[in-house]
């Protein structure tokens, strides 16, 4: 599982300065970061694995040289 920051953690990370300056204290700056991480894992847990991931492009057989065909990737 590779873990990586997404909007949504960095939001959070947002949230949390204007938190900490109104309620200064160990334990609310403990609570957040425990909160913070939660965020991250919960959207690492979302993702789906990589090896799962199967991708198809629909494309014509033959295509001249230096030709263009459209393309596209089906749902």
């Amino acid at each position: 599982m590779r873990i990586s920051f997404t909007p949504r953690a960095a939001l959070a990370a947002l949230l949390a300065p204007p938190v900490i300056v109104l309620w200064p204290l160990w334990w609310v700056v403990l609570i957040l970061f425990a909160l913070w991480t939660l965020v991250v894992l919960a959207d690492a847990l979302a993702a789906p694995a990589p090896r799962r991931i199967r991708v198809r492009r629909e494309a014509p057989a033959q295509v001249r040289l230096g030709g263009t065909v459209p393309g596209r990737l089906p749902r």
